[in-house]
């Protein structure tokens, strides 16, 4: 087996992006490492996919408390109906935010697809979607919620739960993000493994699987930093064909260099 040197995740992150003929440096890394760039590549991801927008969005709003002091038209909820005196509509960097008693119901159609984060009040319902932790479209109809009041200065209480839960969201973001890259990643060591044979190189599939990792980086940070632009583009079939032909080009270079021959190819 052919030695390699070793090196650490932040260098093999480096390499994933920017040296795909170095890949056969991270061969023989320690699992350790492994874990630890993955973990890098998920931090990242949520960096730009879901912390960005929403600081960004904050910010444009002046803040939580701000927000629902002066920008934030008085409203009430009272015994499973929502009122509010005008109708708030915010979309900013793919956060979609629409309160409205005048309308009834929001059904599963008023709610977009390209869309990172949007939130629909009507006067009997309210719609949430997350597009990054699921693509999963919930309702909450105000008549399950039961008797009682809430007005603008009951939620300023509820600040400091509103910080809690974005903590718990970006964790939950954060583990379905590693899930996700690592499960992906299957497929592609499936097609390194078949172009490992076609170029005659002796990789077992643990190996082509390491090298997958690192060939999806790149896509995954530019997949992450489209959705923080709010950039359609990136949820079409067009681009997602271009990303895997991306993904199996990295692979390519990196496998055409790694120097593990067989005396004949293997189909």
């Amino acid at each position: 087996m052919q030695q390699t040197d070793k090196i650490g995740f932040l260098q093999m992150f480096q390499i994933a992006v920017a040296k795909p003929k170095e890949y056969k440096k991270a061969l023989n890394v320690k699992k350790r490492t492994i874990i630890g760039f993955v973990i890098l590549v998920a931090l990242l991801a949520v960096l730009l996919g879901t912390i960005v927008p929403i600081v960004s969005f904050s910010f444009s709003i002046g803040g939580p408390k701000h927000f629902i002091t002066e920008t934030l038209p008085a409203f009430e909820y009272k015994d499973g109906i929502f009122h509010i005196d005008e109708r708030v509509e915010i979309v900013d960097n793919g956060i979609r935010i629409i309160a409205d008693s005048d309308v009834e119901e929001f059904k599963e159609d008023d709610v977009e697809d390209d869309t990172i984060v949007e939130i629909l009040i009507s006067k009997n319902n309210m719609r949430m979607k997350n597009s990054i932790a699921s693509q999963q479209n919930m309702n909450f109809d105000f008549k399950d919620v039961g008797k009682g009041t809430f007005t603008n200065k009951d939620l300023l209480e509820y600040i400091p739960l509103l910080f809690l839960g974005l903590v718990l969201g970006a964790v939950v973001v954060f583990l379905a993000t590693i899930y996700r890259y690592l499960i992906s990643a299957l497929i592609f060591a499936v097609c390194g493994r078949s172009v490992a044979r076609a170029m005659r190189k002796d990789l077992s599939f643990g190996k082509c699987y390491v090298l997958s990792l690192m060939a999806k980086t790149s896509i995954e940070i530019v997949n992450c930093m489209g959705m923080a632009a709010d950039i359609t583009f990136m949820n079409s079939m067009v681009w997602a064909f271009i990303s895997f032909g991306i993904i199996m080009a990295y692979l390519y270079f990196g496998i055409k260099e790694i120097g593990l021959n067989k005396a004949s190819p293997e189909f």
